[in-house]
């Protein structure tokens, strides 16, 4: 029951009641009369008395101010007492619930999942965590307001799977939790999935935003083995990167093996991180592949690439890695700090004498819609005191997916300011040359796999012959990656690409081997 100060009007009743003789006739017995107010209704009264049998004259005056004097004192302990429970209250919504979306929140469901965990191991329950991929890119692209907007629609569409069985968490800014009670089987989980996942894949155009909300999910069914909630989360993330990193489907059971693969990654995003925080290690290292001319393979650039070699799991592919970075938050301080190592190469090759050379560094989605990307790589030029003519910055189509006009926008600064720009992996994507004609970019990368079709089509490629003489029509330059053939060599130069890149004229080096190799390329 909640009690609460009296309002104004019950206020004036409890001093019509204070100092009333016993039954209105007996003067004998001084009473004060509280009444106790319950969600606005009188629930009752507290009577003060004392007798006045004994008390004469003035002592009589004091013994009915002590009555009066402790009615008061009643009334304002009542009074911290109510607003204590008020105040306690408010924090304990703010503590168990999300303040945008008003749903429980992360300590709510750990504080339910103990109950549960408890009172009933082995029950036939579930924990499916959603991740709503775009949701930062939409902050990025449309601003806060419309990613608020966009966070209570998606709210509101994972709602209506709520019932008797299921109950909705926001778990963190852009994962949920669904607990699902006495669901039959796994079935009924990817089937609820599916469902939720094609709710929120509808588009957002009523509230400004061109797509609809992207989601993976993460599904741990509880058994008798589970006894702690962060166990159970660490399942559910796992489970969650496994269905993030899946191109066939769009959720994942946990299993055993899955544990393992997290002491893996967790191992490679610590000692990324210590990297990054003190450059005290070996634990990565930038590697340069020589671009080269079709006629002569002279090298006219260098690709920077970086690598990792893990002090204790050795070799980590770059595949690897790179998606831990992103989960983990890392790529942006990653990307820079690969930027400025390539910068540092080219002054090494600017000393050497070859002014002329430029090196590409592959930038990613996150860093182009970061707000300070382009502030941060003009302090890294100038901190280096490289010329932007001499770098050259490679985006994969999928960036231009979504958040066209602002990778537009910032592409057009960045080459206005001198900076050339790439399109990686060309083909793979979305993207086509009609687009390409509307962006701020200097040259497009053929992706390997055309390269590697030449060979099965022995030079008959009309695709890949066309797709040159667009581009160059446009004016755009054609590097074509992946290389491994001279026979792929001879076609490319005669269809005239401009410039290869592939194992053919070299694997990647390490610094002192690429200034070397550039040094004999000219000798």
């Amino acid at each position: 029951m909640m009690y609460t100060v009296p309002s104004a009007a019950a206020q004036d009743e409890m001093f019509a009641l204070v100092g009333r003789g016993h039954h209105d006739f007996d003067d004998s017995v001084y009473e004060v009369y509280v009444p106790i107010y319950a969600g606005g209704e009188r629930a009752g009264t507290i009577v003060i008395s004392k007798p006045l049998h004994d008390a004469q004259g003035m002592g009589r005056t004091i013994s009915i101010l002590s009555v009066i004097a402790s009615a008061a004192i009643l009334v304002g302990f009542l009074y911290v007492m109510v607003t204590n429970y008020q105040y306690n209250k408010k924090l304990a919504a703010l503590a168990y619930h999300e303040s945008l979306t008003g749903l429980p929140n992360k300590a709510y469901l750990e504080h339910m999942l103990e109950t549960r965990l408890e009172d009933a191991p082995g029950g036939k329950h579930a924990v499916l965590m959603t991740h709503c991929l775009n949701l930062s890119v939409i902050n990025s692209v449309y601003g806060f307001d419309a990613g608020d907007r966009v966070v209570r629609e998606l709210v509101r569409r994972l709602e209506s799977f709520v019932n008797d069985k299921c109950i909705l968490f926001h778990f963190a800014t852009n994962r949920f939790v669904l607990f699902v009670k006495g669901y039959k089987g796994p079935d009924n989980l990817t089937a609820l999935v599916k469902r939720m996942h094609s709710a929120l894949e509808e588009p957002l155009d009523s509230l400004g935003v061109s797509t609809g909300i992207l989601a993976k999910t993460g599904i741990v069914e509880l058994n008798r083995e589970h006894s702690d909630p962060a166990e159970v989360f660490t399942q559910a993330l796992v489970a969650l990167q496994y269905a993030e990193e899946s191109d066939l489907e769009s959720y994942a059971f946990f299993d055993g093996e899955m544990a393992e693969r997290l002491r893996r990654q967790e191992t490679i995003a610590t000692e990324m991180r210590d990297f990054l925080l003190h450059n005290n290690t070996d634990a990565m290292y930038l590697v340069y592949q020589p671009k080269v001319d079709p006629k002569f393979q002279r090298i006219l650039g260098f690709e920077a690439l970086a690598r990792m070699n893990s002090p204790s799991l050795g070799a980590v592919s770059p595949e690897e890695f790179i998606k831990i970075a992103e989960r983990q938050d890392m790529i942006i301080p990653l990307g820079y700090w690969v930027l400025e190592t390539a910068c540092l190469f080219i002054r090494d090759l600017i000393a050497a004498g070859h002014s002329d050379i430029h090196v590409a560094v592959n930038i990613s989605g996150i860093q182009l819609l970061h707000e300070r990307f382009i502030d941060q790589v003009r302090e890294i030029l100038a901190k280096t005191g490289i010329r932007e003519h001499n770098v050259q910055l490679e985006i994969t189509e999928s960036v231009l997916i979504e958040g066209f006009s602002h990778v537009y926008n910032t592409l057009n600064s960045l080459r206005d300011a001198g900076i050339k720009i790439a399109i990686d992996d060309f083909g793979t994507g979305y993207s086509s040359l009609a687009r390409m004609e509307s962006l701020p970019v200097d040259s497009i990368k053929i992706d390997k796999s055309f390269v590697d079709s030449i060979l099965a089509h022995e030079g008959r490629h009309p695709i890949l012959r066309d797709l040159i003489s667009m581009a160059h029509n446009l004016g755009l330059e054609v590097v074509a990656e992946g290389v491994e053939h001279e026979l792929q060599r001879r076609y490319l130069l005669e269809w005239g690409c401009d410039i290869l890149q592939g194992y053919l004229f070299g694997k990647p080096l390490p610094k002192q081997g690429a200034v070397a190799k550039l040094q004999e390329s000219f000798g």
